[in-house]
Order: structure tokens, then sequence, then C-alpha cells
């Protein structure tokens, strides 16, 4: 319950049999491993912050920590010296008690939780797939973290959905109602 990362990737896929430009979205539990993913047509302030949230939500509580890039929906300026956060996004963290974090620019690795498993993702996911409306893809995709969640992960040798048991009660409880009042 300590730490979430948050991250995104854009994607090509064959949707209704045209290719359309996908944006998934990843939010991370640090102890578990346990991931949500959300999808969307855009990379908008408002579906970022709905990625975030679907995460939130799905998962019964909130990261005290959410560990984010530069991101101009998060960052306003990364430089060092004059960094400052985007208003709306520390709006965002505030309804949820979480305090933000970002990364060092150039430095992908500190929220390396989030950044590698968006190959598995391409390779066991999209890659030779196509999906018969967006709303296919998204049930899929739903579908696909269910699978995450049993699988044995690599570095904690344990599944997911097992030591989200001893994370759950470690999240933040989640406000009466989302930040974001529309999908």
């Amino acid at each position: 319950g300590q730490q979430g990362q948050f991250d995104w990737s854009p994607y090509t896929v064959p949707i209704g049999g045209c290719l359309t430009k996908v944006i998934v979205f990843r939010l991370i539990l640090g102890f578990s491993r346990r991931k949500r993913h959300f999808a969307s047509l855009n990379e908008k302030q408002a579906s970022v912050f709905e990625g975030i949230e679907h995460g939130l939500w799905k998962f019964g509580g909130a990261p005290k920590e959410l560990v984010v890039d530069n991101a101009g929906v998060f960052v306003v300026n990364a430089h060092p010296a004059y960094f400052k956060w985007n208003p709306h996004f520390l709006e965002l963290c505030g309804h949820y008690s979480m305090k933000p974090i970002a990364c060092r620019v150039g430095n992908p690795r500190a929220k390396g939780k989030v950044e590698r498993p968006f190959y598995y993702l391409e390779q066991h996911f999209i890659k030779g797939h196509s999906f018969e409306s967006f709303e296919h893809f998204c049930q899929e995709l739903s579908r696909f973290d269910e699978e995450l969640d049993s699988q044995v992960h690599q570095t904690t040798q344990e599944r997911p959905i097992d030591r989200f048991e001893w994370e759950k009660d470690h999240l933040t409880p989640l406000p009466s109602g989302r930040f974001v009042s529309s999908q």
C-alpha cells in the first residue's frame, strides 16, 4: 500500500477491421505487483485521470505514493531548480490522499515496475490479435488483467492476487466519489 506507479503507452490495434490508435494506461501496486489497465482513444488529461481512477477503484483503495513521469498532465516544469506540479494533478492526488512523486528526467528505471510490463502486454495481448470493437478491446483487456493476477510474478515468485491480500488493508480508503465525474 505504500507505492503505486502509473504510465501509458500508445498502440495501433486492429479494431472492427480498421487500424486504430489506442492508449493503454496502467496502474501497478508496488508490493503485490497487481496491475490494472484502462484503454482510451486519446491522451488528454481527463483520460489520464480516468486511467488512474480506474485502477484505484478496481483495487478498492489508493497507495500512499504515486510515481509518475514528467508528462505535462503531471508536471508543468520538470527542471529540478524550478520544478512545479500541474495543479489539476495535485487536486487529483489530494482527492485520493496520495503523495505524487515524479521521476527524474531521463530516469525511466525509477518506475520500472510499470514500464517493463508494457512489453509483456504487447507480446501477449496486442500482437497478433484483432478486436470487433473498442468495447470488445476493453473487455478483453479486463480479462487479461484477471489472468495477470493469477500468474506467478517473475520477481516476487508469488501471484499478485495472493500478495494483494497482504497489501489491500494498507491502501488508503477511497473517498465517497470519483474525481473525474464522467467517462
